[in-house]
């Protein structure tokens, strides 16, 4: 919440007066506002709750906060590469894969089950495999079309100092969430 903040105080700052930027910082602030979310909803109602359909609720809800996020990155690709079109279509896709996870949850409802290896508790669904294996799948997927697509690019624009180092740094920093994950994802079901 922090980055989204700060990005938005120095965009104001130095483009107070333009409306024509194609890829704003909107984008990036959604993304980093989406992120949050997705881990608050993850991490808080186990502390402000015991109560299993609450926390239920709120994983799934985390999760299609992945979807969410998903669609901003490649909106914030394909703006990037001008190729607006494509953007579109993979949202809508992505869209369609988000709405398709909360059928299914709904569909199979039941609660998630507790994993306690104490101090932690990790929450395991207990749906179909396929409803969490596609919103992973959705999420690497777009994850590492933004890291090769910002990696590229960056390789692109050699001669450009500013556009070459932010090209890096969203590769590096995209691929350090990608780690994280990662490393939770294992960790989280090692149990």
């Amino acid at each position: 919440m922090a980055l989204a903040l700060r990005i938005y105080i120095r965009h104001k700052d130095v483009h107070s007066d333009s409306k024509d930027d194609a890829l704003s910082p909107h984008y990036f602030i959604a993304f980093y506002v989406s992120m949050a979310g997705m881990w608050l909803l993850y991490s808080l109602p186990g502390i402000f709750s015991n109560n299993l359909q609450v926390i239920t609720f709120s994983q799934i809800v985390g999760n299609a906060f992945i979807y969410v996020t998903a669609i901003i990155v490649m909106q914030i690709i394909f703006i990037s590469i001008n190729k607006q079109y494509l953007g579109i279509i993979s949202s809508i896709t992505i869209s369609i894969l988000g709405l398709a996870y909360i059928f299914g949850e709904r569909l199979y409802a039941s609660l998630y089950t507790p994993d306690i290896a104490p101090p932690y508790i990790y929450w395991h669904p207990n749906s179909p495999s396929w409803l969490p294996l596609m919103t992973g799948i959705t999420a690497i997927l777009g994850t590492l079309i933004f890291i090769i697509t910002f990696f590229v690019y960056g390789l692109q624009s050699r001669s450009n100092t500013a556009v070459y180092s932010k090209a890096f740094h969203l590769s590096a920093g995209m691929t350090f969430l990608l780690s994280a994950s990662i490393f939770y994802f294992i960790f989280a079901n090692s149990g």
